[in-house]
């Protein structure tokens, strides 16, 4: 893999994320994506958290090698 696809955002549908992302993003998340250290930047992880709101609810979690896996679940569909 190169250098630049490493340094890529990654963006989900929730039944495309990697097996090894599913069990740590959960079972009801919507879409996922994953910020790799050398991007997360507050910045970055705004243009996903904005989407936190009353109607769909945003997780935040840090992976072990600094990157950033955030999910998404629309509560809407509850």
């Amino acid at each position: 893999m190169s250098k630049r696809t490493e340094e890529a955002v990654k963006i989900w549908p929730y039944n495309q994320v990697p097996r090894s992302l599913k069990r740590i993003a959960g079972k009801k998340s919507d879409w996922v994506a994953l910020i790799p250290p050398s991007l997360a930047w507050p910045e970055v992880e705004a243009l996903f958290l904005r989407w936190d709101v009353c109607s769909h609810r945003v997780s935040r979690r840090i992976l072990a090698d600094g990157s950033v896996l955030l999910s998404g679940e629309d509560i809407r569909k509850m």
